[in-house]
Formats: C-alpha cells, sequence, structure tokens
C-alpha cells in the first residue's frame, strides 16, 4: 500500500495490491506428491523458524503445538529452512527439503499456514492460503502482516512488544513476547477460519 502512495494521494485497499504467486502444474503436482506420500491431505503447514530468533516460538512451543493439532485430528506439515529440523525423524518434516516454489506450492495445498512474522507468511498471503501469523517483536502496523481475506494474527501479551522493526537485537526478557503466545490462542485462531 505504502509503494502505491508514490503513483496516488490515496492508498488502495489492500485487497487490490495483495500479493499473488502463480505455480505452474508441475509444481503443485510435486507438492501433491509430497503430502501424498506421507499420507497426508489438506494438513496445516508450519513454519516454526525464522531468520531473527525472537520472531518465533521456542522449539517446544512448536512441538506442543504439533502434539495437540496432531491429538485433535489435524494433519500436520513443516516447512522451511534450518540448521535443525524440530521432528528430524518424523515423516510430516519436510524441512530443508524442498527449494522455494515447491514449498509456496505446498503451502497452496494446506488448509492454513501457521508462522511467525517471515516470508512464508507472505507466501501464504500469495498463494491464497489462510495465514495465522504470530507476532511478538514486531508489529503489523509497521506493515508486515498477511493481507488475505481469511489470515489472522496472534498477537503478544507483552507490555514491551513491538520491539524491534525486523525483530533483530537482543531481548532481555527472554523473548516473553512470543512465550505469551499459547497453543490455545492459535488453535482458536484456526479453529475460526472458514471450512475448505
Amino acid at each position: 500500500q505504502r509503494y502505491s502512495l508514490a503513483l496516488e494521494s490515496q492508498a488502495p485497499p489492500v485487497q487490490a495490491v495483495r500479493p499473488v504467486l502463480f505455480l505452474r502444474p508441475d509444481e503443485l503436482a510435486t507438492a501433491r506428491n509430497l503430502l501424498t506420500l506421507r499420507g497426508l491431505s489438506r494438513p496445516i503447514a508450519l513454519h516454526p523458524f525464522a531468520t531473527h530468533l525472537a520472531k518465533t516460538l521456542a522449539p517446544q512451543a512448536w512441538r506442543d503445538l504439533v502434539q495437540h493439532l496432531q491429538a485433535t485430528g489435524h494433519a500436520v506439515v513443516i516447512v522451511g529452512r534450518a540448521a535443525t529440523p524440530l521432528f528430524p525423524e518424523a515423516p510430516f518434516d519436510l524441512t530443508n527439503m524442498t527449494d522455494l516454489r515447491t514449498t509456496a506450492a505446498l503451502v497452496a495445498q494446506c488448509r492454513a499456514l501457521v508462522s511467525g512474522d517471515s516470508g512464508p507468511m507472505h507466501i501464504a498471503t500469495a498463494v491464497g492460503t489462510p495465514c495465522i501469523a504470530l507476532f511478538g517483536p514486531t508489529t503489523q502496523e509497521w506493515g508486515f502482516y498477511p493481507s488475505g481475506p481469511h489470515d489472522r494474527i496472534v498477537r503478544a501479551q507483552c507490555p514491551d512488544a513491538p520491539c524491534s522493526l525486523h525483530g533483530q537485537g537482543t531481548c532481555t526478557r527472554g523473548h516473553a513476547c512470543m512465550m505469551s503466545i499459547s497453543v490455545h490462542e492459535i488453535m482458536d485462531a484456526l479453529h475460526a477460519l472458514p471450512e475448505t
């Protein structure tokens, strides 16, 4: 929206400038095959990684979320890149196994994506998959947020948040903002999504 102000005196509605990512049929087929081989149909994608660690939940919180999702009958797939996968032995953990476009094709075939304020959050919007975006040290008011019609933001309940434009720097509170986001808040946001 802000970039369009260079051409117009008033920002267009967010729907008019929402990103769109076009995927080729072969990319979608590859992603479908990856899911089918793992027995997954319309899973919830999780992207538990971030360039700036302050912008993601602690690994145990992601493990708790996976456990809760699976216990309530939801299929899960992990996407993204990281030095250490969270579930290295699990068939649903595709960490480091896909390139960016295949990741986008995977997200396009998921019921939703849960992610911190990161690139895959924007990919979900661009492919039309609802995103549950977790915001702690950053804020949507600074311009980085998912803009899809069914996207939801779960915001940290921390008096110091937001504290950083991109989540960089050290936190004197031990990442209390992201630690304040509960699995139940994320589940509530997922349950508020329309059935697809």
